[in-house]
């Protein structure tokens, strides 16, 4: 078998290949900016970043149980503890004991 070199087989190191042509590096940039433009408007509109993510898989997905809601939020599960407790005290989301699981907590619009 011979010995191939990393730029042989498609996969050129970094120092070779730069950074524009490094797909996580440029879907990090992207992601960056995305999330500094809408936290501005968020901002203005008093969520935070975890607030409005939360809001928007609830919007597609409705009566989640928290612990989906982290995941698919891309949110730390204490943070988001956090940020569903200013929901609920602005009537944006309640929380219901799921009717199967006592220690399972589900999240609704209101």
């Amino acid at each position: 078998m011979a010995d191939t070199s990393p730029s042989e087989a498609g996969n050129a190191p970094l120092d070779q290949m730069g950074l524009d042509n490094f797909a996580p590096y440029l879907m990090n940039r992207i992601m960056g900016r995305y999330n500094a433009a809408l936290s501005a408007e968020m901002a203005a509109l008093g969520l935070t970043t975890p607030q409005m993510r939360s809001l928007a898989v609830l919007s597609v997905t409705d009566g989640i149980l928290i612990r989906e809601l982290a995941v698919y939020a891309v949110v730390q599960q204490s943070t988001l503890s956090r940020a569903l407790d200013a929901l609920v005290r602005d009537g944006l989301v309640r929380r219901e004991t799921d009717a199967t699981d006592s220690r399972a907590t589900r999240v609704y619009l209101t």
